[in-house]
């Protein structure tokens, strides 16, 4: 790897670091200071104040990873948010909690990505299934 590959690796680690930090930051003061906002703003994403907490505190990127992660499965995100809408949430849910964001995100740079997600992928069996009874 070069030293500019290294520094860009950092640099990126660092961004996403202190993002997360300032979103905490944010939601610490809003549940302290208007908690009724807080639970509000919660419920608007179909949360509760506690699974806002967790989403907000796991970082950024798991959207653009599940939609990927979606489409390797011959998935449409759309498609199932208006069918399923509660599916749809409980999948985005897992995929906002999940610590494996650097794994899928490498991982779908691959072609064996639906072969690869079983082994750390929280939604892929959902996606299996979902892909299997799209072909029946």
């Amino acid at each position: 790897m070069t030293r500019q590959a290294v520094f860009q690796t950092l640099s990126t680690a660092f961004y996403g670091w202190r993002q997360r930090r300032l979103a905490m930051a944010e939601l610490r003061d809003l549940a302290a200071r208007h908690p009724e906002a807080l639970a509000r703003t919660a419920g608007e994403c179909g949360l509760s104040t506690r699974e806002l907490k967790q989403v907000v505190a796991k970082g950024t990127g798991s959207d653009a990873l599940m939609q990927r992660m979606m489409a390797a499965y011959g998935l449409d995100p759309e498609l199932l948010a208006h069918d399923s809408p509660e599916l749809m949430r409980d999948i985005e849910l897992a995929c906002s909690n999940c610590g494996a964001k650097r794994r899928c995100a490498s991982t779908l740079k691959r072609v064996t990505a639906r072969a690869e997600a079983g082994g750390f992928c929280p939604n892929a069996e959902q996606f299996a299934e979902l892909s299997l009874a799209d072909t029946r």
